[in-house]
């Protein structure tokens, strides 16, 4: 995508975030949740797949690889 901020590729917003899928660690537990409530971050759980959306959209709520 190059430099800068992602854009969602449905409506075009930079109101982007990332999924964060797995077990954190205890040493980032503190920070992924503290990440999720301030709503900087997804969290998607501990199981993982191939198709598991990267990013999702604030904005328009639509997820994508």
């Amino acid at each position: 995508m190059g430099k800068g901020r992602r854009k969602c590729p449905k409506c075009g917003s930079t109101r982007v975030i990332p999924w964060f899928w797995g077990l954190p660690t205890p040493e980032s537990m503190d920070d992924v949740m503290a990440r999720s409530y301030r709503g900087e971050l997804m969290i998607g759980g501990c199981c993982v797949s191939d198709h598991d959306p990267h990013w999702h959209c604030k904005a328009c709520e639509h997820d994508w690889e």
